[in-house]
């Protein structure tokens, strides 16, 4: 009986470690098709409004036009700053230059996006936010507290 038990203590945690590694491979996938998806509207391939769509998402209260305002200002920061972005890797998140702290209860992780951020003269080391919100990864949310819309992760550029 003894046995029996060890034998499945080992199968159990051979079955979990194995659905872990599946997890991380699927927010790896994620995190590089919103790479991909977002140079493609670098590149001109994708409008700014399908970026917006799919990886902004719209907590209770929030409009398109909350979504289109701040997904924008995502945007612009991205533009101004790369030509196109290389995804890097996707890890548990230390955010500095976003405000990860509190998150809204739909937020069931934060992770690091770290990329490079390419010009034709440099490359530029960057970490953005990437929100796990059912099975999707998201670069912001944004929601309506009280009066006030606000968004997740809180940043300088969104100001």
């Amino acid at each position: 009986m003894r046995t029996f038990i060890l034998i499945l203590v080992a199968f159990l945690i051979l079955l979990l470690s194995g659905c872990l590694a599946f997890y991380e491979k699927t927010i790896d996938s994620l995190a590089g098709q919103m790479v991909k998806d977002l140079n493609d509207v670098l590149s001109g391939e994708q409008q700014a409004n399908y970026f917006i769509s799919e990886y902004v998402y719209l907590g209770s209260g929030a409009t398109n036009n909350d979504a289109n305002y701040f997904g924008g200002k995502f945007l612009d920061f991205i533009t101004v700053s790369a030509s196109s972005v290389e995804f890097v890797s996707v890890a548990d998140s230390a955010v500095k230059s976003f405000e990860i702290s509190n998150p809204p209860s739909w937020v069931a992780k934060v992770f690091d996006l770290t990329v490079h951020l390419r010009t034709p003269t440099q490359i530029v080391p960057a970490v953005l936010p990437a929100l796990l919100i059912g099975n999707k990864l998201y670069v912001l949310t944004v929601y309506v507290e009280g009066t006030q819309t606000k968004v997740y992760p809180k940043s300088a550029i969104f100001q």
